[in-house]
């Protein structure tokens, strides 16, 4: 069974240049970010333990935060589309549909939407939040 740190980690290897040219994925929250770039926060309050019968399947729910730098709205929301779209070299998405495991056993990842377009993050960048599902299952 994957861990949220796991999880976390899987995603910065599955969605890193030159998985995706020119994105930078942390692992965790950074302090000084590079822009673009894609942030996975677990959502602790949408986890599905219900399946959990000696630990079976554990279902977490993740935010995966796309930013971009820039001044310019229309340059920012132009590169923006790019990571959030279902399709195209850089298509967060697309790269998370052909990688459905991250390389992780037992483990399968569905994008289930978009939310939050545009929001404005420290008056500096803007960006959008793919929700998504990890379902991973085993003992360990």
């Amino acid at each position: 069974m994957a861990t949220l740190g796991a999880v976390r980690q899987a995603f910065m290897d599955a969605l890193s240049d030159p998985v995706i040219p020119g994105l930078t994925a942390y692992r965790a929250i950074p302090s000084n970010p590079l822009y673009p770039c894609v942030i996975p926060l677990p959502e602790p309050q949408e986890t599905d333990y219900t399946k959990v019968f000696q630990r079976g399947i554990v279902i977490w729910q993740y935010k995966l935060i796309v930013l971009v730098g820039g001044i310019d709205g229309t340059v920012s929301q132009d590169k923006l589309d790019q990571f959030i779209d279902i399709s195209g070299p850089n298509s967060i998405p697309s790269a998370l549909y052909t990688n459905r495991t991250l390389g992780l056993a037992n483990t399968d990842v569905a994008v289930l939407g978009c939310s939050d377009y545009l929001v404005r993050y420290l008056n500096m960048h803007i960006g959008a939040a793919l929700k998504v599902r990890v379902t991973t299952s085993g003992t360990g």
